[in-house]
């Protein structure tokens, strides 16, 4: 057999026949989103948000969501609002181990997208951050 097929939701493990491991198939967002939960932020993660936010002045707050007893649809993400009525507009989180970044951007409908890092994602709403670092 050459292909592991699980359908328990987790991504199949593809195998040549001498069992040597091949590169995972691309996953979709919608499986990254449901499969992988949000990782905590390192510390330098976290001074990008604050530098970000310092330098965006006219975003209103944003903030890193760590207690247990948060909104589970925010634990552990990034949680920017950024319009007058005080409600989050913006979520951002990387998924497990990956290295990718996501942003949900709060709808109706919600939509959402990916970046290689923390500071491609937050300067898709404010372009503050200068490349590199």
């Amino acid at each position: 057999m050459t292909e592991a097929h699980h359908h328990d939701g987790e991504a199949a493990a593809l195998k040549h026949p001498r069992g040597q491991s091949k590169a995972p198939p691309m996953l979709s967002l919608a499986h990254i989103m449901l499969t992988f939960p949000p990782s905590e932020l390192s510390p330098f993660e976290r001074d990008l948000v604050r530098d970000w936010l310092a330098l965006a002045s006219d975003v209103s707050d944003a903030y890193v969501s760590t207690r247990r007893s948060d909104d589970p649809a925010l634990y552990r993400r990034i949680v920017v609002t950024d319009s007058p009525h005080g409600r989050p507009t913006h979520l951002f989180h990387r998924p497990g181990e990956l290295n990718v970044w996501i942003k949900t951007t709060m709808g109706p409908p919600p939509t959402f997208e990916m970046f290689p890092t923390l500071r491609a994602a937050l300067n898709s709403i404010r372009h503050v951050l200068v490349d590199g670092g």
